[in-house]
């Protein structure tokens, strides 16, 4: 099993980490949250959008049909309704 990186994860490398991080303390967008942070959250709805999703609901299952693939996509926590 190769552990490359995957195209989506790529992409987000382009990406700094500090717009997130400023984003996150400017609007407060951490707060509450448990699992699935700023990046992830930006990850999600990106690969919403990537694969025609028409909701939220359609994101789910698709990523929980490729959980062992969900860390080399740059998600560090499991994607939950």
């Amino acid at each position: 099993m190769s552990a490359d990186k995957t195209l989506f994860a790529q992409t987000f490398e382009l990406v700094p980490e500090t717009i997130f991080v400023h984003t996150a303390q400017r609007y407060r967008g951490n707060s509450g949250v448990r699992t699935l942070y700023r990046a992830g959250q930006v990850h999600a709805v990106a690969f919403a959008q990537l694969t025609w999703g028409k909701c939220l609901r359609d994101l789910e299952p698709a990523l929980a049909a490729n959980t062992s693939k969900l860390y080399a996509m740059g998600f560090r926590a499991s994607v939950k309704h």
